[in-house]
């Protein structure tokens, strides 16, 4: 897929060339100083964290030379020190702390490097003689050095330098300082191609010669050195993992920088994009088929994960009833709690993320287990679950989901309630219901909930004492009932642990225990004639389920529904 994705790249930067990158290009912090061919200073720049007063003009005139100047990366400098940290004759650039401060060069070291950076870049062969398939490279770079202008350059530095750190001194910057000899963008182009040619590949000993061709391994999004040998593919002619003909070598470089200019996260590419248009960041890519790129901003972007998605939609209308008739508290009142109307993909995964993994799941999809800081018993489950979360947001692939998710759902919306989260414990139910009552599901608990609450309340309102007629009846009565009771708590600050034991019951017996244990520590609170209570009470003592295995399910619907021994009272101000 890569090398498709490739292919479409490379036809649009032979179109627009570097500008593809350039002009989302973002410079490091530093000062950036442009030097006239009359030997004054034009104009310079200082780049910090945050930039609001920038002149654009000057700023793409900086971002386009440092673009071309920079190293491929440290291990592959000019200066062999590594003090100087640019590729050619016209750009110097030094680490702040090198060039001015108390632990800067003296002036004697500073003119040595600088010596021996244009002695370099005067003669390119000294570098590459003891290398010679580097070298071959080199050699097939035809374009003469302009030595008049390498020789102003370096007699300029070697001239003013010392007046330059004078001035330097007195500038507030950080990090980088970066001088620019004013000259056409075509010459940084032609010396910035003198440098990478013979750099351009991992390794320049693991290349090969097929019919006169090289093939090299790239360097991009490829650690193999000879301290990581497992990288090899042994059983391979050639062990390398991927060789790259000298042709396209260059368009590697291009698009993996083209990446560099894109934030961590996820990308999708339209499959006729001109690499311009058609780039989504976010994902609201709409119908069709694209590229998926997962990417990580680092020293250099890695692509953790890519893929070809055939008729990805994100449009994805969905809605989500209040099927548990859930209130929540605002502004000292109840309310009924909304319906959920979603039209796209990305928005179902907001909420899933944060009403069921408090914002920890889109951060950690790919993360680390080290890395991911939540509730433990959150955690456990978004390390179980995450990937199939990820194939279904991120690539639209339901295989895995709804298994998982009904698997896994209801011990979030526990995990939820346990950590006095009523309001995302209540979403999340009517979200598990709503997921479940899909066309072709076969649990219909939303319709159940609701026929079975108007039947409880029927029953309480009679003068005549009935028993319940299901298990239905009996879960959702017995929440109901919890629910009513852990609120008598006088506590200032609710535990919502006390739920927690009747969370844990697996078995109809121990449910209706510790309903009569809670009963007797806050029966003090209830009044004796309250008749809907000790009615509803009774109903549950009375009533043996045909199922000893309690429907947590339907337990939580009666836990977290409108409670109907509340209703015709004139507030519950000790509720969440």
């Amino acid at each position: 897929m890569i090398t498709e994705l490739m292919e479409m790249f490379k036809k649009q930067y032979d179109i627009k060339g570097d500008a593809l990158i350039i002009d989302r290009y973002e410079l490091k912090p530093g000062i950036y100083i442009k030097i006239n061919i009359d030997k004054t200073i034009d104009s310079s720049l200082i780049i910090n964290k945050k930039n609001d007063d920038i002149n654009h003009q000057q700023y793409n005139w900086f971002a386009s030379r440092d673009y071309l100047s920079n190293l491929i990366d440290m291990n592959k400098p000019i200066d062999g020190k590594k003090k100087i940290h640019s590729n050619n004759y016209m750009s110097f650039f030094m680490k702040k702390e090198v060039l001015v401060g108390e632990k800067s060069l003296s002036e004697d070291a500073l003119l040595d490097r600088i010596e021996e950076y244009y002695n370099i870049l005067s003669n390119p062969e000294l570098k590459y003689n003891s290398k010679k398939k580097s070298l071959e490279l080199y050699n097939e770079i035809d374009v003469p050095i302009n030595e008049e202008l390498l020789r102003f350059c370096k007699d300029y530095l070697v001239n003013y330098i010392k007046d330059i750190k004078e001035q330097l001194e007195k500038e507030q910057f950080t990090n980088y300082v970066k001088l620019f000899f004013d000259v056409p963008y075509e010459e940084y182009e032609k010396e910035s191609n003198r440098y990478l040619i013979p750099n351009l590949y991992n390794n320049n000993n693991y290349n090969i010669k097929i019919n006169g061709n090289v093939y090299g391994l790239t360097n991009n999004n490829m650690g193999l050195n000879a301290k990581k040998p497992y990288l090899e593919h042994k059983t391979k002619y050639n062990s390398m993992p991927y060789l790259v003909d000298s042709k396209e070598i260059l368009v590697h470089k291009k698009f993996f920088d083209w990446i560099s200019t894109r934030k961590s996260g996820f990308l999708y590419i339209d499959a006729d994009s001109d690499f311009v248009e058609g780039i989504e960041e976010n994902i609201k890519v709409g119908q069709g088929n694209c590229y998926f790129l997962y990417i990580k901003q680092g020293k250099e972007p890695e692509l953790r994960d890519y893929e070809y998605l055939t008729g990805y939609n994100n449009d994805l209308y969905m809605e989500v009833p209040n099927y548990i008739d859930a209130q929540y508290k605002k502004d000292n009142q109840w309310l009924d709690m909304e319906r959920e109307t979603f039209q796209y993909l990305y928005e179902i995964e907001k909420f899933v993320d944060y009403i069921f993994f408090n914002q920890a799941l889109i951060r950690h999809y790919k993360s680390d287990s080290k890395d991911i800081k939540t509730d433990q018993d959150i955690k456990n489950i978004l390390l179980l679950t995450r990937d199939a979360f990820y194939e279904y947001f991120k690539k639209g692939k339901t295989q895995h989901f709804k298994s998982v998710f009904k698997k896994h759902g209801i011990e979030l919306v526990k995990r939820q309630l346990t950590l006095g989260n009523i309001y995302q414990a209540s979403k999340g139910l009517n979200f598990y219901f709503a997921i479940n009552n899909e066309k072709g599901g076969i649990e219909k608990m939303g319709g159940i909930y609701k026929q079975t609450i108007e039947n409880i309340k029927e029953k309480l309102l009679l003068d005549d004492y009935l028993d319940c007629e299901s298990d239905e009846e009996y879960y959702v009565l017995a929440g109901q009932v919890v629910r009513y009771l852990t609120s008598q708590s006088q506590s200032r600050q609710k535990d919502h642990s006390t739920v927690d034991p009747f969370l844990n019951c697996k078995k109809d017996k121990r449910l209706k225990n510790e309903i009569n244990t809670t009963f007797a520590k806050y029966s003090h609170a209830i009044v004796s004639n309250y008749v809907r209570f000790n009615q509803g009470l009774s109903m549950i003592e009375a009533y043996q389920p045909q199922n000893e295995n309690v429907d947590t399910q339907l337990f939580l619907a009666g836990f977290l529904g409108k409670n109907i021994f509340f209703e015709g009272k004139e507030s519950v101000d000790n509720e969440k």
